[in-house]
């Protein structure tokens, strides 16, 4: 039986965004890679106080935390998103993506 971890790659959103994100935040495309069908849980740990992390779909943003399905080839692509809320809050900071299932992604933000 071979196991495989799922992957998590993060790269800069390109084209329109999504309806439901915010036009301030800092973009990535979160590309996850697993076992086709397989549901994988995304969590985003690490930013302080003043900051919201999301993963948007076309229609929905979800604060923090996000549950995908793998589609027949075993991809996924979600708008990952850290909003600064509190301009008193630190400018760069670092979150990292979790599924779980592998290894983390990280990425350094810098506000807008």
């Amino acid at each position: 039986m071979i196991l495989l971890a799922v992957l998590l790659t993060l790269a800069p959103w390109k084209g329109p965004l999504p309806a439901a994100a915010s036009p301030d935040a800092v973009k990535y495309k979160l590309s996850v890679h697993g076992h086709p069908g397989q549901s994988v849980h995304l969590r985003a740990a690490g930013l302080p106080a003043g900051w919201i992390a999301a993963f948007c779909t076309r229609d929905v943003c979800s604060p923090f935390q996000y549950r995908m399905r793998l589609d027949a080839l075993g991809g996924g692509i979600v708008e990952f998103q850290a909003v600064r809320t509190d301009d008193r809050a630190r400018r760069r900071v670092r979150v990292t993506i979790v599924s779980g299932d592998g290894p983390p992604v990280h990425a350094d933000v810098r506000a807008r």
